[in-house]
């Protein structure tokens, strides 16, 4: 075996005391070098004949550490030459460690300080990559006098920081990876493109060291494709893996950061993804969070979001019209409507192809967070408009298809003895679609086209009467227009909590009801409400007219006690009902039934023969 030549060096790590030089020694092919248990060693390599070796700690390969270890070792490498550390940590953590210096003394750069096991002691853990800038690097280990491990197993490289170092590129099915460069010097960065076929996304990119040692990769996700690293002191092998993957049935998801902002580029090709926060899918979100997500969509593509959020009033998301906060705020401070409830966040979109998500959390109570889903669009592609068959009529709409935002309109036609009930709609990302209209009430309907094609869901009914569940909910607040179809006979009116709901507060809400031509309505039922706060008036006609009111500011003579309303009959075919309530207390509110009553006409007729007059009386419409 060929001796390798060393020379003296004195520490100023180990004040006072003079450094030993040591060898490698052998372990069948393995050249290795323990730490000392205290003191300082010098490693002096005087050439490049053994490239790579092995340091542990005073134990060696296969024994643990000493208690209270605190020993320096030296390692220079030959001229031309610089050190490289890969490798692992197994000690007692915040007691036993490595620290790692680059140069000749502890006045050196720190590179790595207090390497121990993460997250607990006895994790064997990874040192990652320590590399020196020039020849040498010290390295020092300490040790209480407590619990020991298994401690050091260091690789040491030598490298020529000079020399260019192969990339490998693997293939693979789903895409392609290139890089900007063949070759690459220790701590040059090389810069990564990925591309795709259809129907595929970047899943991850994975590069190897000649020692099979992953590399980090900064980006090279299908939300982040924009890849690059730092190249090792050594021949790389990149490898990408791309998947089956557009849409959130596939698993795309994103989690944001507890702190800080994740930018991203997201492929073309994605349709849908997940957005979940810091805690995932199943985990609460932490204290203390100020996060941001910015969304980068292909050109030509809008972002719409929907979704949920179950926290504390004092948590909450912002949607920003842009790549960054300053850009114009879509929706502010969205939380839970009370505290832990999951709530729905309505729908969010953007402008533009960027979009930034922010979320805020403080530092006390925290919750299950949100899960939002994205939707990457085209605005200019027109979506299909399917309608459902149903039994007592059809609905017909004016266009086949439509892009975003146009507006649609729909006719119903019934069968003799039916009548439109109500109308229902849902995109193909299974958000529902405001219909506006489409009721037994008001049948002429329209809505707005959302990103994704819509189903349209008709029902008839033979229903008739309040009986048969006809019904109508009051307005929280601005006014609701009716146009009660020829054949009803009656129907109730609720407040906005519904059939078996409470009111809610500051209701401001009118209801306006026209009855077919020929009929006159009649309003019976009860009130049940917060006395002298909480009311219901009726008007004769259209409008608030004091002249034309036929109930005014009614409520329960006691709190929250059931009263009867009376009976109160319009003159023509219009009623206006108006409801209010304050910010304080509720209660069940309105249980009212309005009939329909045909108006009844007396018609004088004179021939002018004598004897010849009379009255008729006529049952039914006179205009």
């Amino acid at each position: 075996m060929k001796k390798l030549l060393f020379s003296f060096v004195m520490l100023i790590a180990a004040v006072g005391a003079w450094a030993e030089d040591v060898l490698l020694q052998d372990a069948g092919s393995t050249k290795f070098v323990n730490m000392p248990y205290s003191g300082s060693n010098t490693l002096t390599l005087s050439d490049a004949s053994v490239r790579t070796f092995k340091v542990y700690d005073d134990g060696g390969a296969e024994e643990r550490y000493s208690n209270s270890s605190d020993g320096y070792l030296l390692i220079t490498a030959p001229d031309g030459y610089a050190l490289q550390l890969t490798g692992t940590v197994q000690t007692e953590t915040n007691w036993d460690y490595l620290t790692v210096y680059d140069g000749t003394t502890t006045e050196a750069q720190v590179l790595r300080e207090n390497l121990w096991s993460l997250p607990s002691s006895g994790d064997l853990t990874d040192i990652g990559i320590i590399a020196s800038t020039g020849r040498s690097l010290l390295l020092y280990f300490h040790s209480d006098s407590g619990n020991n491990r298994d401690g050091l197993d260091i690789d040491v490289t030598l490298f020529n920081p000079n020399e260019a170092f192969p990339i490998n590129i693997s293939t693979v099915t789903g895409g392609s990876m290139t890089s900007d460069k063949s070759t690459a010097k220790y701590t040059e960065t090389v810069a990564l493109t990925e591309s795709h076929e259809d129907g595929y996304v970047l899943k991850d990119i994975l590069v190897k060291d000649v020692n099979n040692r992953t590399v980090e990769v900064n980006g090279g996700t299908w939300y982040r494709v924009d890849a690059s690293f730092t190249m090792p002191a050594s021949e790389v092998t990149v490898t990408p893996t791309f998947i089956p993957a557009t849409t959130i049935a596939d698993g795309l998801f994103i989690n944001m950061l507890k702190e800080g902002t994740i930018t991203t580029n997201i492929s073309t090709g994605v349709k849908s993804f997940k957005v979940y926060d810091d805690g995932g899918a199943e985990g609460e979100y932490s204290d203390g969070c100020n996060s941001y997500l910015v969304l980068n969509v292909p050109e030509g593509y809008l972002i719409q979001v929907t979704g949920t959020i179950d926290s504390e009033n004092c948590d909450y998301l912002t949607f920003y019209d842009g790549a960054d906060d300053q850009a114009p705020t879509l929706r502010e401070q969205v939380s839970s409507i009370d505290s832990h409830n999951l709530s729905d966040i309505g729908i969010v979109t953007s402008s533009g192809r960027s979009m930034t998500i922010r979320f805020d959390s403080d530092g006390s109570q925290n919750d299950d967070g949100y899960a939002l889903n994205v939707y990457v669009f085209n605005p200019n592609e027109p979506q299909p408009i399917t309608i459902s068959p149903a039994t007592g009529g059809a609905m017909a709409s004016n266009v086949p298809s439509a892009k975003f935002n146009e507006v649609i309109t729909l006719t119903e036609t019934h069968e003799r003895g039916y009548t439109l009930e109500k109308t229902t709609a849902v995109d193909a990302n299974g958000t529902p679609v405001a219909i506006n209209g489409g009721t037994w009430y008001n049948a002429a309907a329209s809505f707005i086209m959302p990103i994704a094609g819509v189903t349209v869901t008709p029902t008839f009914t033979t229903g008739t009467t309040a009986e048969d569940g006809l019904f109508i909910n009051m307005p929280k607040e601005g006014t609701l227009t009716t146009d009660i179809c020829n054949g009803i006979k009656s129907f109730k009116v609720y407040d906005d909590g519904g059939a078996g709901g409470n009111y809610g507060p500051n209701c401001n809400g009118y209801l306006m009801l026209q009855a077919p031509i020929g009929y006159r309505l009649k309003v019976t039922g009860t009130i049940t409400s917060e006395t002298g706060y909480d009311n219901l008036s009726i008007y004769d006609g259209t409008e608030v007219d004091e002249a034309k009111c036929l109930l005014k500011e009614f409520s329960s003579p006691d709190s929250k006690n059931t009263t009867d309303i009376g009976e109160h009959g319009s003159t023509a075919r219009t009623l206006l009902l108006y409801f209010r309530s304050d910010s304080s207390q509720s209660a069940d509110g309105l249980d009212l039934t309005v009939e329909l009553i045909p108006i009844t006409y007396t018609l004088a007729f004179d021939n002018g023969q004598a004897g010849a007059t009379g009255t008729m009386a006529i049952t039914g419409s006179m205009e």
